[in-house]
């Protein structure tokens, strides 16, 4: 379905591309603007985990300045690993098939590790399907779900599988939740913290007592 935010996504990624090629355009490369457009959009998804403030670029109608300055240092890292100007580039002399192949994709990667990712301030900000922000209500039930703690989550899981009680997914669910509060990862989405949420209501229902 297409929603008002799907679509202001869309446009917002329309113009973070127009920006890069008009940045690309304006070095005056000789060529590959193309395969640069895709490799440069791809490296920016990659550095800010696929979770750039696309919001943003809505509200203002411009890319901010942050990743601009981002694309601009990015440019001859891409440039060289697709033409094979330098040692660890493509080793080969044709970049229109090099950039097709995944280990083109796979190598530049490694690369852009030595590079910092975009900081929270440059994240999305969730929304709702309208565009919305999420309101106090929304906020709290995800804060609500990152306070369970990890052995919480795993012995809700060892539970329920020596009892086969809830679906194999929320099964499943619960052990993943353990993990990723194990890791200091954060439940970041209003849909993720209202299953995991609904998973402690059912095993609470069914006699769970942590």
């Amino acid at each position: 379905m297409v929603t008002t935010n799907y679509f202001k996504h869309t446009i917002s990624k329309g113009i973070l591309f127009n920006t890069i090629d008009s940045i690309v355009k304006s070095k005056k490369l000789g060529g590959y603007k193309a395969n640069m457009n895709t490799y440069l959009m791809a490296s920016i998804s990659f550095l800010s985990n696929k979770s750039l403030d696309l919001t943003y670029i809505w509200e203002h109608q411009k890319v901010q300045q942050e990743v601009v300055d981002k694309i601009e240092e990015l440019i001859p890292l891409v440039w060289n690993h697709l033409t094979g100007n330098n040692s660890t580039g493509s080793q080969s002399s044709n970049v229109g098939e090099w950039s097709k192949k995944p280990e083109c994709w796979n190598r530049l990667k490694l690369k852009l590790g030595d590079y910092d990712k975009f900081g929270e301030e440059l994240m999305q900000t969730e929304t709702n399907d309208d565009g919305t922000y999420l309101n106090e209500a929304q906020q709290i039930r995800i804060q609500e779900a990152e306070a369970i703690e990890p052995n919480y989550w795993f012995g809700l899981a060892n539970w329920a599988k020596t009892r086969d009680l809830l679906t194999p997914l929320e099964r499943k669910a619960a052990f993943n939740f353990g993990i990723m509060r194990s890791r200091n990862r954060l439940i970041k989405t209003l849909k993720q913290a209202q299953f995991a949420l609904k998973i402690v209501e059912k095993a609470k229902e069914l006699g769970y007592q942590g």
